[in-house]
């Protein structure tokens, strides 16, 4: 495994990060992919505007990981006075389960604590990925009780359809 390099993103690096995190999330083109929603939705799980305006949003950024020159990974954190946020973690599909999502949280935690963060929170598909619940557990996430909802109106309809619901995980930020 590699030790990645990281930056924040810039307007630039839009495309990129939307064919990533759709490539990530797909699961049709890269069933390898552990992570992916293919089996839950037939959309593309984000757009190049989407991923501009959380770019653009105060508070908000992208967490790019590059082996080498190479964009492998990328994460939404988005930073209150005690809280990060981290969303849309996304790994190539070919380094899935080798370290690369561990060193992506292990750096938004780091960023969050920077910034004076005590926890850092995120949603996750809880009723229908216990695979992923199990991946955060894993590195000391736990399941709040507290749901969420999808915010787009297609997804929603459907979720709500199949019984699919959004829960918060959090996990307490030690300084070390």
């Amino acid at each position: 495994m590699s030790i990645l390099n990281f930056r924040p993103a810039t307007a630039a690096d839009v495309p990129a990060i939307t064919a990533l995190t759709n490539l990530a999330y797909a699961g049709n083109s890269s069933e390898k992919a552990w992570t992916h929603e293919g089996t839950l939705f037939d959309e593309a799980r984000t757009n190049d505007a989407e991923i501009a305006a959380h770019i653009a949003a105060p508070g908000a950024m992208f967490l790019l990981g590059f082996d080498g020159d190479q964009l492998v990974a990328s994460a939404l954190l988005k930073f209150t006075d005690d809280a990060g946020y981290l969303g849309m973690l996304a790994v190539h599909p070919d380094l899935q389960t080798g370290g690369v999502g561990k060193q992506m949280l292990a750096e938004a935690e780091h960023m969050a604590i920077a910034r004076g963060c005590t926890k850092m929170t995120m949603m996750v598909i809880a009723t229908h990925r216990p695979e992923l619940v199990a991946y955060y557990q894993r590195r000391g996430y736990a399941l709040t009780g507290r749901y969420g909802q999808f915010s787009r109106a297609a997804v929603k309809a459907y979720a709500e359809e199949i019984g699919m619901r959004l829960e918060w995980m959090e996990k307490k930020l030690v300084a070390k």
